[in-house]
């Protein structure tokens, strides 16, 4: 099975998100497909799958009825993903500032690598997933992620250097 897979979960720190991104199959078939294009950079594959189970984690704070990575990679869940990543990166709602923009800047470009991961395991499998179409979440992305997170972030990032 992948999540026992040492070359995807190499040396991972023991901790809430290190079991959670070990339990998640999808975060596990990410780690395994990033690791096909980088197997020289095992620390990198290591804080992605500390990235998306961190994600994930803030997902059930707000939707206690999500089970797995692939639950939120919805359309309808956009919100809750800008809400989340506004929430990783530090955002200060009142000073509209972010904290960490540098992690804010980098959420969007992975939750579209994770829909790409998923429609690919939808189409190897020939199977529908209830709900999910990866596509419809990556456009919304494509177009409104730079008014939701990306500007502000990446101005704040500036700021940073």
């Amino acid at each position: 099975m992948l999540t026992k897979n040492c070359k995807v979960f190499p040396r991972i720190r023991p901790d809430e998100i290190s079991m959670v991104a070990e339990r998640d199959t999808f975060i596990a078939t990410f780690g395994a497909r990033y690791y096909k294009s980088h197997r020289e950079k095992p620390s990198v594959n290591v804080t992605y799958r500390r990235e998306l189970a961190r994600l994930l984690i803030e997902v059930k704070k707000l939707t206690p009825s999500v089970r797995n990575f692939v639950h939120p990679l919805k359309q309808q869940n956009f919100d809750v993903l800008i809400s989340v990543t506004k929430s990783i990166s530090n955002h200060d709602g009142k000073n509209d500032v972010h904290k960490s923009a540098s992690t804010a800047l980098n959420k969007g470009t992975t939750i579209k690598q994770c829909c790409q991961t998923t429609i690919l395991s939808v189409l190897k499998k020939r199977v529908a997933l209830r709900g999910y179409n990866g596509r419809s979440l990556s456009k919304l992305i494509e177009s409104e992620w730079r008014f939701e997170v990306s500007h502000r972030a990446a101005n704040d990032s500036e700021k940073e250097h």
